[in-house]
């Protein structure tokens, strides 16, 4: 599989230009768009408060970083992500080296525990909230009581369905096909893979491969989906000498699925990029201080404002 930053010549020339024009056109349009601003027709949400990890604690904030609130207190919790109504805030609550999903209110109020695996290491919403998916290996929980858990297989190397096992971060795709991780398993010589779940048929995709004789050294990790399902933003490290340090994560954006370029400069130390509910922004923090920051840039990669201090981020779809 090609590097899905290998593209070469012509191809990616045109594929910056015409990605650059349709995120500065994104950029501009009004905060109160009723559909997505490609012009796909997607009803847009309006953007809501912003949710962040700090100390290990969750916190929610207005998008400006003003009116910080604690949600939670005591042990861990961390890894929040708001429902698609913006109404819930699902998290990972780490006890005596357990870690399982809670849910809560988007005001921090009700809060329940749903899973009793104790080995939760990344969640997703499904688009109509009914579902949590969740590793590792890879399951969904229904969000409400009873709380009834399923596994989801897939098929890979020709062969399934099989469990699947996801390392972090879990993004589902808002028109519900697909779910997007990093893992170990693969079908060659790459020991980390990125891959794509296609819920319908049940074929897992390598968006990208890390390590073996191929593919370098590194890691793509926190899968994030636009509201259309168009585009892919994570984080990634990526060199070809196993013998040098490992440098600062930066944020990358594709096409999806089709992972074609998009011009999105980046930045060291950024990381767990999110999209604002209506497409216009990445929300992401930053580790360059030493400490984690939550930003906020365009999403062609301008007009960087820093918000608050914090890791995590999440932010809060209103309808």
């Amino acid at each position: 599989m090609a590097h899905p930053r290998h593209a070469t010549g012509a191809v990616l020339a045109l594929a910056l230009l015409v990605a650059s024009a349709a995120l500065n056109t994104m950029s501009s349009a009004a905060a109160a768009s009723a559909t997505h601003p490609n012009g796909t027709g997607v009803t847009l949400p309006a953007n809501g408060k912003i949710a962040f990890v700090r100390s290990n604690q969750i916190y929610t904030a207005n998008s400006t970083g003003t009116g910080v609130k604690a949600l939670t207190s005591g042990d861990r919790n961390f890894a929040p992500a708001y429902s698609r109504d913006g109404t819930q805030i699902a998290y990972i609550h780490k006890v005596n080296g357990k870690q399982d999903l809670w849910i809560m209110k988007s005001d921090g109020t009700a809060k329940k525990r749903i899973t009793t695996t104790g080995t939760v290491n990344g969640l997703a919403w499904s688009p109509d909230g009914q579902w949590l998916a969740f590793g590792s290996p890879l399951q969904e929980v229904r969000t409400v009581a009873p709380y009834d858990v399923h596994p989801i297989l897939g098929t890979y190397c020709s062969s399934g369905p099989v469990p699947l096992d996801p390392l972090g971060h879990l993004a589902w795709s808002p028109n519900g096909q697909y779910i997007v991780f990093p893992t170990y398993e693969g079908c060659d010589s790459p020991s980390y893979y990125f891959v794509s779940l296609d819920l319908a048929t049940g074929n897992v995709v390598d968006l990208a491969e890390v390590g073996g004789a191929c593919c370098g050294y590194g890691y793509y990790e926190n899968p994030a989906f636009s509201s259309d399902s168009k585009l892919l933003a994570y984080d990634y490290v990526w060199q070809t000498n196993p013998t040098n340090p490992l440098g600062p994560p930066a944020v990358q954006l594709t096409t999806f699925p089709s992972q074609g370029a998009v011009s999105y400069p980046p930045h060291p130390s950024d990381t767990q990029p999110v999209f604002a509910p209506n497409d216009q922004y990445l929300l992401f923090a930053n580790y360059a201080t030493g400490i984690g920051q939550i930003w906020r840039a365009d999403l062609n990669g301008t007009h960087r404002t820093l918000i608050t201090t914090g890791y995590d981020p999440t932010w809060q779809p209103l309808p």
